[in-house]
C-alpha cells in the first residue's frame, strides 16, 4: 500500500511539473494576431467606430453568429477564445496549463481503457512518454497551445474530442448523461474542419463495432453522433468560411494533393510510424493484441489518416492543422507500448533508461524555447508599458519598437500577424482599439 501511494505521489508530482512548465511558457506569451479582435463583439474583420466588449452570454452568441456569417464557422473554439479575452491574461494562463495537462492525462487514460483494466492505471512512465511525444510532435506549440486564439481552436477542442471518446468507452448508459454528452458531442463536432470529422468517424466505428459484438446499440450514442454531425455541418455551412476559402475543386490535381499530404505526414511522423509498425508486428507475433484491441487500434489509425487526407479539401496547409492527427497518433502508440511493456519487463526497464535520455534532451529543448519566448516577451511587454504611459500623458498616437524575429515554433509570435509600420494595418488598428488609443505605428 505504501509503495502504491508513493507511486501516485510521483505521478502527481510529474503532473505538477508539466503544469508549471507550460504555465511559464503561457505567462511569457502575450497577445498576438487575432487575440485583440476577440475582446469585442465581432462585427467585421476591421474595427469600426463602436467596438463593445463581450459582457454577457447574449453578447457572446451575437458575436459568434456574426463571426459565423463573416469569417469562420468554428464557434466552439472562438467562443472559448472570446470568453478568456474578457479577463486578465493570467486567467487563461492558469486554465490553459491545466487543459494541456488534461490532454496528456486523457491520452493516458484512454490507452489504459483500451488495453486492459488488469494493469495499474497511473504510471509515471507512460505519462512522461506522452508529454515528451506531445512536446516534439504537436505542430507549432506556440500557435496551437500558447497563443490564445490558437489554443482555443486546437488544444481545447482536442480535449473536448478526447473527453467525448472517454465517455463512449466508459459505456455509461444512464439516461441523465445525455443532458451533457449530447451538448459535448455537438460542440466537439464544431471544433475544426479536419479533426472533428476524424473523431466522429472514430467514435462511429467504435459504436458500430460494439453494436455488432454486443448485439445492441445505445440510443444515447446514436444521438451523440447525430449531434456531432449537426455541429460539424453547421460549422461547414459558415458563409464566412466558404467565401474566404473560395472555389475548391476536390478532384482537380488530386494525385498531387495526396502525394503532398503523404510527404508532409511522413516528414512529420516517420519516426512514430516506424515505431508503431515495429510494435504492431511484435504485438501480433506475440499475440498481445486481442480482437477488440486490434480493431480499436485500427479505428484510431483510420481517424489519424482521415485527419490528414481530408485536407485535400482545403487550399491552405499550415502546420497547426495536423494537431488532431498528432494526438491520435500519440494515442495509437501508447496503446501498443502499454501492451508490450507490461508483458516484457526487460523492455520496460530499457524504456526507463531511454526515457531518462529523452528527459535530458527535453531540458535543452525547453531551455531554448523558453529563452526565445522570453526575449519576445520583453519587447512586447515594453510595448504595453509604453502604451499605458502614453495614455497617462494624453498621447493619442504612439510609435512602438517591433520585436526581433522569433527563433523557434514554440514562440507564438513566429508566423502570426503583428505590428506593421503603418497605423492603417489590420493588427495596428485592432491593437489601438484594444488599448483605447487613436493609432499605433512601429519601427525596427
Amino acid at each position: 500500500m505504501k509503495e502504491k501511494n508513493n507511486k501516485e505521489i510521483v505521478y502527481l508530482l510529474v503532473c505538477l511539473v508539466v503544469v508549471t512548465l507550460i504555465y511559464l511558457l503561457n505567462h511569457f506569451t502575450l497577445y498576438t494576431s487575432d487575440d485583440f479582435v476577440y475582446r469585442f463583439i465581432y462585427k467585421e474583420p476591421f474595427p469600426s467606430a463602436n467596438e463593445q466588449p463581450v459582457r454577457s452570454l447574449f453578447d457572446l452568441i451575437t458575436s459568434q453568429i456574426n463571426h459565423w456569417k463573416v469569417w469562420n464557422g468554428r464557434f466552439t473554439g472562438h467562443s472559448i477564445v472570446q470568453i478568456f479575452m474578457q479577463h486578465n491574461k493570467e486567467v487563461f494562463n492558469v486554465f490553459n496549463s491545466f487543459v494541456f495537462l488534461s490532454l496528456g492525462i486523457l491520452i493516458d487514460s484512454l490507452s489504459f481503457e483500451i488495453v486492459s483494466n488488469k494493469h495499474r492505471k497511473h504510471q509515471v512512465l507512460y505519462l512522461a512518454i506522452i508529454f515528451l511525444i506531445l512536446w516534439w510532435f504537436l505542430p507549432e506549440i506556440g500557435k496551437t497551445v500558447l497563443w490564445i486564439s490558437g489554443s482555443g481552436n486546437y488544444l481545447w477542442t482536442a480535449v473536448l474530442d478526447l473527453l467525448w471518446l472517454k465517455v463512449v468507452l466508459k459505456r455509461n448508459q444512464s439516461p441523465y448523461n445525455i443532458l451533457w454528452t449530447i451538448p459535448l458531442a455537438f460542440f466537439s463536432g464544431a471544433g475544426n474542419e479536419n479533426t472533428s470529422p476524424a473523431f466522429i468517424l472514430l467514435i462511429s466505428l467504435i459504436i458500430l463495432y460494439d453494436a455488432v459484438s454486443e448485439k445492441r446499440v445505445g440510443v444515447s450514442r446514436v444521438l451523440e453522433i447525430v449531434a456531432a454531425c449537426i455541429g460539424f455541418l453547421l460549422m461547414l455551412a459558415s458563409p464566412g468560411s466558404q467565401k474566404r476559402a473560395g472555389d475548391i475543386s476536390l478532384f482537380y490535381d488530386l494525385s498531387n494533393k495526396l502525394a503532398n499530404l503523404f510527404q508532409m505526414s511522413w516528414q512529420k511522423y516517420s519516426i512514430l510510424y516506424i515505431a508503431i509498425l515495429v510494435l504492431l508486428i511484435y504485438s501480433l507475433v506475440k499475440s498481445y493484441l486481442n480482437r477488440k484491441q486490434f480493431f480499436y487500434f485500427l479505428f484510431i489509425m483510420c481517424a489519424h489518416f482521415a485527419c490528414i487526407y481530408s485536407l485535400v479539401a482545403t487550399n491552405e496547409l499550415p502546420d497547426r492543422v495536423f494537431f488532431g492527427a498528432s494526438v491520435l497518433l500519440c494515442l495509437a502508440l501508447l496503446i501498443l507500448l502499454r501492451l508490450i511493456l507490461e508483458e516484457v519487463l526487460f523492455l520496460k526497464k530499457l524504456a526507463l533508461v531511454f526515457l531518462l535520455l529523452l528527459v535530458i534532451k527535453f531540458g535543452f529543448s525547453y531551455t531554448k524555447a523558453f529563452s526565445d519566448i522570453n526575449s519576445t516577451y520583453k519587447v512586447v511587454s515594453m510595448q504595453y508599458r509604453e502604451i499605458y504611459q502614453a495614455k497617462e500623458n494624453g498621447q493619442s498616437t504612439i510609435i512602438l519598437k517591433r520585436y526581433p524575429k522569433p527563433k523557434t515554433l514554440f514562440n507564438a509570435y513566429n508566423g502570426t500577424s503583428n505590428l506593421g509600420e503603418s497605423r492603417d494595418e489590420w493588427f495596428n488598428r485592432w491593437m489601438a482599439v484594444y488599448f483605447g488609443i487613436d493609432s499605433i505605428e512601429s519601427r525596427e
